[in-house]
């Protein structure tokens, strides 16, 4: 009895992290702030579909080590604090319906926000860095509500060449309108 009913809650348990994933929706739009950004930089150019934060640990029992997707470079392990001179962004990633061509309802969806990180920029280094708050912290319990990516939270990790190479050049050209080259 002990068996059924420890196989019954972890049935469950898989089942509650893994179906509101399947119905969580497009990335529609990514909110960048701070740094030496004038305004906030809004992107809904359809790549950002590619940067889903339903990909990586937490997403149907995949580990960290095993991990793709995101923004993260998983493989590569958590990393070190980066420098306090480097560029510090607050990355926001909104989840809706991109398109339906039968589907007015889908059309007419807001996007609503489903996760927020840090993410910070090392210009010397060209290195890019993300930081998962944990659940206690800013914006840690929105992104549990997302998605729980097993106790990984409040670490801070390498961001992927697929990540920087798409939104250094957004946030290089943002920041031109400060200081023209």
């Amino acid at each position: 009895m002990h068996d059924l009913c420890s196989a019954t809650i972890r049935l469950l348990t898989l089942l509650a992290v893994t179906i509101p994933t399947w119905a969580k929706g497009d990335m529609v739009l990514i909110e960048i702030m701070g740094g030496n950004l004038p305004s906030t930089v809004k992107i809904t150019d359809p790549k950002i579909d590619d940067f889903n934060i339903w990909a990586g640990p937490g997403v149907n029992g995949v580990a960290l080590e095993q991990a793709e997707g995101f923004i993260i470079n998983w493989k590569a392990g958590a990393a070190l604090q980066p420098r306090a001179e480097v560029e510090h962004y607050q990355v926001a990633f909104y989840a809706g319906c991109r398109s339906v061509s039968n589907d007015p309802k889908c059309l007419a969806e807001k996007p609503h926000l489903a996760y927020i990180v840090q993410y910070d920029y090392d210009r010397k280094s060209e290195q890019g860095f993300v930081y998962l708050p944990r659940v206690e912290e800013q914006w840690g319990g929105l992104n549990g509500r997302s998605i729980y990516r097993g106790g990984i939270e409040g670490r801070w990790f390498h961001a992927t060449d697929a990540w920087r190479g798409f939104v250094e050049p957004i946030l290089a050209k943002a920041t031109s309108v400060l200081s023209p080259r």
